[in-house]
């Protein structure tokens, strides 16, 4: 009868919405997994870097250190050499000093320290890669970005200009210039970087593409420029409200 069909007919329909709102609420919950694994991921990543930053300060110290401890002998033998007339063997004698300086690791205080542990770590890989680096970097306080965006931040973009200056042949120079202002609650990231004359490829592109969306989750902008052997970064992100 009618009566039955009708019934039937609004058991169907609200078995259906049954399904969708346990299909729905399954696909919430599917997400809220994946978003706190992520998260997970970025707190691991984070902490191996400040571990990592860490050791390097300690050995930073270390080797300062060594080297202060040495340093009386080391002029009074050069201050011996010359008075001896050897000055080549004593110009060969104070370029190994001056390389054991050169060759220390570079501890930078930009005054936030996920950001100090990531420069540590990606200009690291600029020592081993032969990149001239140059920062001047400071993170304002108060800053409303956290500290895994902060870190997905710069090292997305070091990522990208490692990856552009190793593009170059091994006997051209590479180099980065990283640097960063801030005015009105807006932070200002500015990198330029060596890198082939013909435009290359980052990878898949998600790397720049999350440099953009943190960008825009923070009322800013990003842009990415590529003239000659010159490759520029810029991005403006709200660290105030």
């Amino acid at each position: 009868s009618f009566v039955v069909l009708f019934i039937s007919g609004i058991i169907i329909v609200l078995l259906f919405i049954a399904s969708d709102l346990l299909l729905l609420r399954f696909f919430k919950q599917l997400l809220r997994q994946s978003l706190i694994e992520q998260e997970n991921r970025f707190l691991h990543e984070q902490k191996d870097l400040l571990l990592e930053h860490y050791d390097g300060i300690l050995t930073q110290e270390n080797n300062i250190r060594k080297l202060r401890h040495d340093m009386l002998n080391q002029l009074q033998a050069v201050i011996f050499m010359v008075r001896s007339g050897d000055i080549q063997q004593a110009d060969s004698y104070v370029q190994d000093i001056a390389q054991q300086y050169r060759s220390m690791k570079t501890i930078v205080n930009c005054d936030n320290r996920v950001v100090d542990a990531v420069l540590y770590n990606k200009l690291e890989q600029c020592l081993k890669e032969k990149i001239e680096t140059t920062t001047n970097i400071h993170i304002p306080s108060p800053c409303i970005i956290s500290d895994v965006d902060l870190m997905r931040l710069f090292s997305n973009l070091l990522d990208n200009a490692i990856h552009a200056c190793t593009a170059l042949p091994a006997d051209e120079r590479r180099w980065i210039n990283i640097s960063t202002n801030h005015k009105a609650g807006m932070l200002v990231i500015k990198m330029t970087n060596s890198c082939p004359l013909h435009p290359i490829a980052h990878g898949s592109g998600l790397g720049l593409k999350i440099i953009d969306d943190i960008a825009q989750q923070y009322d800013g902008i990003s842009t990415f420029t590529h003239n000659e052997n010159k490759y520029e970064s810029l991005v403006m992100v709200r660290y105030s409200e």
